[in-house]
């Protein structure tokens, strides 16, 4: 372009003295075409901008769009997973591998831990005598642990009624469902009473009668005694046998009849 500029602007004869029209010529058309490929050039450029810009916006759209569906991908995977109502421990579990559920079909059951009551299933001997805030107690790792009746349910099935216990203060440790409670439940107001414990002479007395060991341990007297109130562990002796004396509660069977001694030893 300087070249070609420099000779245009001189004169005819000037430019006849320095170089032939064939290389003006030459000059002349070498300086268009360089023109004409620049703006060429700058075009292309000006379109491959444009492209680029709008592969950007393209691009940008795409990106939007993905995460648009991947956030639809997340909710779905989100949806599959199984939410409990409430805080728990699951103790069981109806679902197999590869198997369908429907929806709000049964999974599980979860056991509040926070919430354990004790169902107790009581003779109907004693449905009088039972009544709710009555305690009971019951060992568990050598520690005693507290609970209160909190309802009485009064249908009678196959001689036992049902109640339902609540602890004082904390649960044991470690309690699961379904696990058996061994509860000795209050049924009175606590009095100091003569005790003898159960056994199997009651089946062959009725209660009416035991033989006493006197004090030296070597013989027993047949002597009448009155029973009263019973728990699966004791009799209350109303008259018949003093504190601190000594009953033979094993079965009778192998004393014979209307022995009114014996001699231990």
């Amino acid at each position: 372009k300087r070249n070609f500029e420099r000779y245009e602007s001189l004169s005819a004869e000037d430019l006849t003295a320095i170089l032939s029209r064939q290389e003006y010529e030459r000059l002349r058309d070498e300086y268009q075409y360089s023109v004409r490929r620049m703006a060429l050039t700058q075009e292309t450029q000006t379109q491959d901008s444009l492209l680029a810009a709008s592969k950007v916006v393209q691009l940008v759209s795409a990106v939007e769009r993905m995460e648009r569906n991947l956030k639809i991908v997340r909710g779905r995977l989100d949806n599959l997973t199984v939410r409990a109502p409430v805080a728990g421990q699951l103790t069981t579990l109806k679902a197999e591998v590869g198997e369908s559920k429907s929806a709000g079909g049964r999974l599980g059951q979860i056991d509040m831990i926070d919430g354990f009551k004790v169902r107790a299933a009581i003779d109907e001997h004693y449905i009088g005598r039972v009544d709710r805030g009555q305690r009971g107690q019951f060992d568990s790792d050598d520690e005693s642990y507290s609970l209160v009746i909190r309802k009485v349910y009064p249908e009678v099935e196959e001689g036992r009624f049902k109640v339902d216990l609540v602890f004082e203060g904390e649960a044991p440790e470690g309690i699961r469902r379904g696990q058996t409670l061994h509860i000795r439940l209050e049924l009175g107001d606590l009095d100091e009473a003569v005790q003898v414990a159960r056994g199997g002479f009651y089946q062959a007395t009725g209660g009416h009668w035991a033989y006493v060991l006197d004090a030296s341990g070597d013989r027993a007297t047949r002597r009448s005694i009155a029973l009263g109130r019973q728990n699966p562990r004791v009799y209350e002796v109303l008259e018949g046998l003093e504190p601190g004396e000594q009953v033979i509660t094993s079965s009778y069977e192998t004393f014979g009849e209307d022995m009114d001694v014996l001699v231990l030893r």
